[in-house]
């Protein structure tokens, strides 16, 4: 019986090494898939922040020139976020005070 199963000895990496390489490919392929995933969320997390604060300067301006009273303006004083890059720059924060003005109600 030793003399059966030494003439057929198999050689078991040989048989496992492919289906290795094929599931270490294949976590490789999902890390990357992870990767590029979490790189497009950043990307779009980024995007929807510096367009919640470019929102929220439209309304805050549109706020000041319709409601505010000196109370409000006194309490909201110094809460000020700077603008994202380019709106930061002088061309950026001139385009958001280039609105088109609204008609006063009083």
């Amino acid at each position: 019986m030793d003399a059966v199963s030494r003439s057929h000895d198999v050689n078991s990496s040989a048989m496992v090494h492919p289906l290795f390489e094929t599931e270490v490919t294949a976590l490789e392929r999902r890390r990357s898939d992870r990767t590029a995933a979490i790189k497009r969320l950043r990307a779009s997390k980024a995007e929807a922040e510096r367009q919640q604060l470019i929102q929220g300067r439209i309304d805050g301006r549109e706020w000041v020139d319709d409601a505010a009273n000196y109370e409000a303006l006194k309490r909201a004083g110094g809460k000020r976020q700077p603008l994202p890059e380019p709106l930061g720059s002088a061309m950026g924060a001139a385009a958001i005070r280039s609105r088109p003005a609204r008609p006063m109600h009083r």
